[in-house]
């Protein structure tokens, strides 16, 4: 039985989703976590600008932010939070 190029073409497209989303589904969690890093930093960003925030708050949400979203932050904003 001699495979024909709609099946081949078939096969392929079978092949090339299948390989699509898992590589959409793979990089779905590092995206979510970037994003959930912005939003943290900018959230003790804006804690630092409000002054009726007690530092003791300040200081547990970029200390929560060090340890917890800083992964694959850019240097400038790790050493920010850092000097808080």
């Amino acid at each position: 039985m001699k495979r024909t190029p709609q099946r081949w073409s078939g096969v392929a497209m079978l092949v090339g989703g299948a390989l699509t989303t898992g590589a959409v589904t793979g990089c779905g969690a590092s995206f979510e976590s970037l994003y959930e890093s912005e939003v943290r930093f900018e959230h003790c960003y804006r804690l630092d600008l409000e002054l009726r925030t007690a530092p003791t708050h300040r200081l547990f949400c970029w200390q929560e932010w060090l340890e917890t979203y800083s992964a694959d932050q850019s240097r400038d904003r790790i050493e920010y939070a850092e000097r808080r």
